[in-house]
């Protein structure tokens, strides 16, 4: 199937995969502009929720911030140029290094920066379930803050080895990938580098939170279970209320986790084994759409898994007026319904009372 029919001038595009492999590029331009969408949208929703909702309003929400921020800088920026690379190709970025060194930049960073911030929530997890006296003196307003411009600060420094001036990788067109990253074939000590410290980190520091956190829930169920009647019931009752809402946490975190590590371990699979750039497109292909994927995932995530979520997705969306109003044009229908149901009763029961007494 040749897709010139369907891009006018074709010969401007430059991109012979986008005519000799339509099989890939159709799914491909369909995958990503979902992935656009419904990140750039579900980043803004999340972000927006933390804003409105008192309950949302915490400490801890700010790193889900941060995440949303650095998700939308790959889903709203970072994709766009993946779908530019696929329609244009390589020479239009060779035309505009600096575009491409902006975007592989900006995508190292934010990629970095999610990574990392998915992290740092489970580690805020952790201490607000099992270690709440630390989390207090810890997780103040101002540590928080400054933990957040510290994320992003190592990963802006981890990105810099793809700069000129250091020369450790670069950042360059990948063909297989079709978008500007760094150049995995330049200097694989780099590659090794970046997927240990923003792939492998992130998946142990998880792992251990959400460990802990289990063993946290599981110990507090048994001392509830153990609890005496009288007053320990009253205490019992509210240990109850900290271990389900304990659980819900635990729940999400660990639903974000498998989907973390779904999307990331396959990426980093790939760039560690394909040291020699022997692996078929199809495959750098299908993984990298996967990783990106992830930052269009995690607002999703926490619409599903957390009520306060959804109720301010539903309200900044303004489906509860579209709802209401539905409601009040449905009450509004009935009773005339009602009304003429009554009124045709009405004139039934006279029109049998004239016959009645004509006969």
């Amino acid at each position: 199937m040749d897709l010139s029919y369907f891009l006018p001038n074709s010969s401007i595009i430059g991109s012979e995969f986008i005519n000799k492999r339509s099989d890939i590029a159709i799914p491909y331009m369909i995958i990503m502009v979902t992935a656009i969408f419904v990140g750039t949208v579900g980043n803004i929703l999340a972000i927006g929720a933390v804003l409105i909702n008192k309950h949302l309003k915490t400490i801890g929400n700010i790193f889900i911030v941060n995440l949303a921020i650095a998700d939308l800088s790959v889903s709203g920026f970072v994709n766009v140029f993946s779908i530019i690379g696929l329609v244009y190709g390589e020479k239009w970025f060779l035309e505009r290094k600096g575009i491409c060194e902006a975007v592989g930049s900006i995508c190292l960073t934010a990629c970095l920066a999610s990574l990392l911030s998915i992290g740092a929530i489970s580690l805020n997890r952790y201490f607000h379930i099992v270690q709440r006296n630390l989390h207090n003196k810890i997780y103040t307003l101002r540590n928080t803050i400054g933990m957040i411009i510290l994320l992003w600060t190592i990963c802006f420094l981890l990105e810099m080895p793809n700069f000129d001036f250091i020369n450790w990788n670069n950042h360059s067109f990948d063909k297989k990938s079709m978008t500007c990253l760094w150049d995995r074939t330049y200097a694989h000590s780099y590659s090794i580098f970046f997927i240990t410290v923003g792939v492998v980190f992130p998946i142990i520091l998880i792992a251990f939170c959400y460990l802990k956190i289990f063993l946290h829930v599981r110990q507090a169920k048994r001392r509830i279970m153990a609890a005496k009647k009288g007053q320990e019931a009253v205490e019992s009752a509210s240990a109850e209320r900290e271990k389900r809402n304990s659980m819900r946490l635990a729940r999400t975190l660990f639903v974000i986790f498998v989907v973390f590590a779904s999307c990331w371990l396959p990426y980093g699979a790939v760039i560690l084994y394909d040291k020699d750039d022997k692996l078929p497109l199809e495959v750098h292909v299908f993984v990298l759409i996967i990783a990106h994927f992830n930052s269009s995932c995690n607002s999703i995530l926490y619409g599903v898994m957390n009520k306060h979520f959804r109720q301010s997705y539903v309200q900044l969306l303004g489906i509860h007026h579209l709802a209401y109003h539905m409601c009040k044009v449905r009450m509004y229908s009935y009773k005339h319904e009602e009304r003429d149901a009554q009124s045709t009763v009405m004139t039934n029961n006279k029109i049998s009372q004239k016959t009645f007494i004509k006969s």
